[in-house]
């Protein structure tokens, strides 16, 4: 396998919003960050992984480290609601409490409104008569 061209800080951007678009990674996208990307022994032997080539210059510059990176990208996707809170602090790597305080933190709201309370208090109310 030959080496890998760094990626312009514009053109990672780039890739990472046509994955979310797209739901797909491009092939040629891919480098070694340091466990981005690999399976951990508590993730599913279904898991896929995909790799995102970051030259290590433009994480040295941002000061991030790949678990940033990740959380980072968790925090993005949760945000535009294209990723459901528990997979987001999954790929964030981090505990439903940890994440729900991060979210906090960065006053980026959980996606529950008025509907899902009225649901959910209808489920309580139902499985309390049972």
């Amino acid at each position: 396998m030959g080496s890998l061209e760094p990626l312009s800080v514009r053109a990672f951007y780039s890739m990472i919003l046509l994955a979310t678009l797209t739901g797909r990674m491009a092939t040629d996208a891919r480098c070694d960050m340091g466990g981005i990307g690999k399976m951990t022994d508590v993730e599913a032997p279904t898991t896929a992984a995909v790799r995102i080539g970051i030259p290590r210059d433009v994480m040295h510059t941002a000061r991030m480290s790949a678990g940033d990176m990740k959380r980072e990208l968790a925090l993005a996707l949760f945000q535009q609601g294209r990723l459901s809170l528990g997979k987001a602090r999954e790929l964030a790597g981090m505990t439903v409490w940890a994440f729900q305080q991060l979210l906090g933190s960065r006053e980026i709201s959980v996606h529950y409104d008025v509907e899902d309370y009225l649901e959910d208090r209808t489920a309580l109310e139902a499985l309390d008569q049972s």
